[in-house]
This record gives C-alpha cells, sequence and structure tokens, in this order.
C-alpha cells in the first residue's frame, strides 16, 4: 500500500538519494499524516517493513496520541519540532527511545506534509561514550591540529582565532574568555540562540592550559531527563534496570572542559547534584556508595539572561553564583551589523572548501543585503543563507567565481527584499519549498530602511569631514561598501552632502 506522493519540487528520487542510506531513520508524511516515504532504518526502528508503512497514517504506525506524535504535532502548528525526546512502543511491543526533529514541507506557503528525522537515544550516548573512551585511551597527540573540516582529537575545533568581529560587544567577550582560560573557574556564557556560545566555549578550551585534554559537550536539552544524570554522573550495576558499572562523561573529561550547553533545560534536582560536584569536585555514580574526585572546567550556557532564567524557575540561584565566576554575554548579529560581512566571507572559504568550490569575491550588492536583515537567527542563520547560496553559485554555469543576489534562494530573498526578483531558471531547488519559512509579506520597509540608512551616511559623512574612510568606520561598514551604498543613491536621485 502506497499514498500519492504530494510534493512537486522534493521528488521520491531525490528524497531516496538523501535518506535511504541515512543513518538516521527518516519519515515524509503528506498533510493528511499519511506515510508517503519511510527509509530502511526507521524499519529497524520500528520492527517493519517500508512496505508495511506506507500509505498508512502515523498513528496506526505509532502507539502514540496526536499530542505525543512529533510529526502530528508538527502538522498541527506548521511549525519546526526540534530535539524532541520521545519514549514509544511500537505496535509490535518494542521499546524505543529517541531525539526526533520534525520539520514543515511548504510549497508556496501552503503547508504540503512533513519531515522527521529520528535517531534512537541509545546509539548517540553511544558514540559519544566511545568517542571519549577512545580518547582516554589514547592520551598522546590529544591537541593534534585537525585538517580543515575535520575536529581534532581534543574534540575542540575552535579557537579565538575563529570568533569574528569588531564590534566593542565582541571584543569585550574575547578578552573575558582569555581570561576566564587561563583559571579553573567556571564560566557562564550567554546569548541568543545562534549567537556561538559552543564557538566561544571550544575557543576557552584550546586557550586555556587544559587544551590537551578532551572537550565534551552536552546539550542538556536534547537528552531525556531520566537519562541525563546517568550519562553525566555515570552508573553502577543494578542502580536501574539494565544499569551497567559505566563511567560518566564528568570523570571521562577528567583534566578536561564540560560544555553543558542550555543549562536551562537541566531538572532543577539535577542542578543541585551538579552544584555539589562543581563545588567539591568529587561525584558520585547514579546507584553508587563512594566518591570520585574528578578535574574539570565547567563551562555553561543560556538561551537567556541568566537574571531572567533564575527568575523563571529554569536556573538554581545557587548554581548561578556558583557558575558565574565569569559571565561572557554575547551580542545578538543585528547589532553589530558591521561584522555581517566578514562573517560571510569566513562561511564562503568554509563552503569552498567543503563543496570544491571557487568562489573567490562576494559582491557588494549581496553584503549590502546581508547587513540590512535583522538575523532573528544569528550567525547560525546567516551561514545557512551562504551554504545554500554557495551550492547554486557552485552549479551558475555562467559565473561561479562570484557570490551575488541572483545565488540567494527565493524562499530567504523574501525575507531580506520582498520587492526582489526571483532568481535564474538554473536553481534546481529554488525556493519550491522549504522548510518551515514561509514568505514575507510585502510591504514598504525596504524603502524605510533606505532612508534611515542614507540619513546615517548623510550625517557620518558630515561628522567625518567627508572623508569615506573614516564615516566608513564610524558606520561599521567597508569603504568598499560604503562606496557601493553612495553609488545607488546617487542612482535613485537622493542627494549627498560632499
Amino acid at each position: 500500500m502506497s499514498a500519492p506522493w504530494p510534493f512537486k519540487s522534493l521528488t521520491l528520487d531525490l528524497a531516496r538519494n538523501l535518506y535511504d542510506r541515512h543513518h538516521e531513520g527518516v519519515l515524509i508524511c503528506d498533510a493528511q499524516g499519511r506515510l508517503v516515504y519511510y527509509n530502511g532504518r526507521m524499519g529497524e526502528l520500528d520492527g517493519l517493513e517500508p512496505g508495511e508503512a506506507l500509505g498508512r497514517h502515523l498513528l496506526e504506525i505509532y502507539n502514540l496520541d496526536e499530542e505525543r506524535c512529533v510529526s502530528a504535532a508538527c502538522l498541527k502548528s506548521g511549525r519546526p519540532v526540534v530535539n524532541e525526546a520521545l519514549y514509544y512502543r511500537t505496535r509490535k511491543g518494542a521499546l524505543v527511545n529517541a531525539i526526533c526533529n520534525a520539520y514543515p514541507l511548504l510549497e508556496e506557503g501552503k503547508l504540503m506534509g512533513c519531515v522527521c528525522h529520528t535517531a534512537e537515544y541509545t546509539s548517540l550516548v553511544e558514540r559519544l561514550e566511545k568517542t571519549a573512551r577512545n580518547y582516554a585511551r589514547h592520551p598522546h597527540g590529544r591537541a593534534a591540529e585537525a585538517e580543515p573540516g575535520r575536529v581534532p582529537a581534543n574534540g575542540a575545533a575552535h579557537s579565538m582565532a575563529s570568533i569574528v568581529g569588531e564590534s566593542p560587544l565582541v571584543k569585550e567577550a574575547i578578552a573575558t574568555a582569555k581570561v576566564s582560560a587561563m583559571t579553573a573557574s567556571s564560566v557562564l556564557i550567554f546569548g541568543e540562540t545562534g549567537t556561538g556560545k559552543e564557538l566561544f566555549a571550544q575557543a576557552i578550551h584550546n586557550y586555556s592550559p587544559r587544551r590537551a585534554g578532551l572537550f565534551c559537550p552536552v546539550n542538556c536539552a536534547a537528552i531525556p531527563e531520566n537519562l541525563l544524570e546517568g550519562i553525566l554522573f555515570g552508573t553502577v550495576k543494578g542502580a536501574f534496570t539494565g544499569a551497567l558499572d559505566r563511567e560518566g562523561l564528568l570523570e571521562l573529561s577528567h583534566g578536561g572542559t564540560v560544555f553543558l550547553d542550555e543549562l536551562n533545560a537541566m531538572p532543577m534536582g539535577l542542578q543541585a547534584k551538579l552544584l555539589r560536584a562543581v563545588q567539591e569536585r568529587r561525584i558520585r555514580r547514579l546507584g553508587g556508595r563512594g566518591e570520585t574526585e574528578i578535574d574539570v572546567k565547567i563551562i555553561a550556557s543560556l538561551n537567556l539572561r541568566p537574571e531572567e532564567a533564575v527568575e523563571k524557575g529554569l536556573l538554581r540561584p545557587d548554581l548561578f553564583y556558583r557558575l558565574g565566576a565569569f559571565l561572557i554575554p554575547l551580542p545578538p548579529l543585528r547589532s553589530r551589523p558591521g561584522d555581517v560581512p566578514e562573517l560571510a566571507k569566513r562561511f564562503v572559504k568554509k563552503y569552498n572548501r567543503e563543496f570544491q568550490g571557487r568562489v573567490k569575491r562576494v559582491e557588494p550588492e549581496f553584503l549590502d543585503v546581508l547587513e540590512r536583515y535583522a538575523w532573528p537567527g544569528n550567525a547560525r542563520e546567516l551561514e545557512r543563507v551562504i551554504e545554500t547560496a554557495m551550492c547554486f553559485a557552485i552549479a551558475d554555469p555562467l559565473n561561479s567565481h562570484s557570490l551575488g543576489l541572483r545565488h540567494i534562494q527565493a524562499s530567504h530573498l523574501r525575507k531580506f527584499s520582498p520587492d526582489s526578483p526571483p532568481g535564474p531558471d538554473f536553481r534546481p531547488l529554488a525556493g519550491e519549498i522549504s522548510l518551515g519559512i514561509s514568505p514575507a509579506p510585502r510591504a514598504a520597509l525596504p524603502q524605510a530602511l533606505a532612508g534611515a540608512e542614507a540619513r546615517a551616511i548623510d550625517a557620518a559623512l558630515a561628522a567625518a569631514g567627508g572623508v569615506k574612510s573614516v564615516a566608513a568606520r564610524a558606520l561599521g561598514i567597508s569603504r568598499q561598501t560604503l562606496n557601493y551604498k553612495l553609488r545607488k543613491s546617487a542612482g535613485r536621485g537622493e542627494g549627498r552632502n560632499g
């Protein structure tokens, strides 16, 4: 049994090429919840052959109600459901403990279905622990330099040189990070999603005397509550059904750094146990009696201000005071638009290496559009835009050496400028289908932004006595970008002083 394929742009052949051999379970359903694609790995988790699942409704396959089924929740809300911990029993009686991500599939703004990725939780943990154990057995060469695009032996790929930013707030964060790296004191990094919290954590580790030790990141929001304690502190055999004698990540990272990402997602009871471990530098495994001494630097992150997390009951005040020896706030990208061009160029270099591209320059018009956008997803969102644009640039038969507006995916372009024309025909999936991104409403915002920008440029030029390099520095942009903006304004007939 099968269901009609509901998508025009995402073909069945493309789905098979992407997902048939994927290490995660993947299913795709239509807007009514009927399965139209179901890969072999998903069948292994559920104990089904793909042919048994295709054409059937989600709730026929999974012993879940509509509220607990991640794909059904995604279809109902039209929004992505990310890092959802799910514990369910298959129709054949097997128990599955998984982390699920579901994304709506849109065509021309209409919800057509969703795609759901499912990773078995046990395999995720085992891979992480295997990496840590292998690392512990081979201490020599831990801090060796990694090849481009590969994680080095110590688990931290980024250094202070990886951080891009000339704004005072970024420079202050870097200065604090360098000082904190030279001590054993804990560090608390906070900022919006996508501002680079793990980047800073890795840079601190690699700048510190602990750089030869392991950097171990743990996403507290992605691991179910009932398993997080055992992962961090370890277990003894018999502590609960199926428990084994197993070191926790705090033991395995002895002499290194543990990065607790999204600490505010950690249960309050576990926060109390973490507090004692940080204070006493000793841990007790789950179900154990004895204690083990540890030497671990703790770096934690929050996606909101610490005071707000405490007020909302998401962070224990005493843990905040203990971990907050060094506080590093990371500014959102919208507060430092002058850093956008340099970040964009850094991402172009990265994807030239990954995609074997030959893009040598970024056109000023492209950078101008990027600088105007507010970037609610911060540097992570910017990187995704550059990544897709690089794919289109490399496939461009006319010019694969220059990155321009014509290479921005159509669904992205609508966010930046609703009045911009669509891109060329050579794009294979140019905005026909997107993951949860609806077209931006048409409005006069571009004109208002252009007017405000022109007034700011006039004021900067007047204050600089007409010296463009000085005015560009005051505006936080390059002289090249300023010249481009002046030429564009002159083309529109707007006046300029000097």
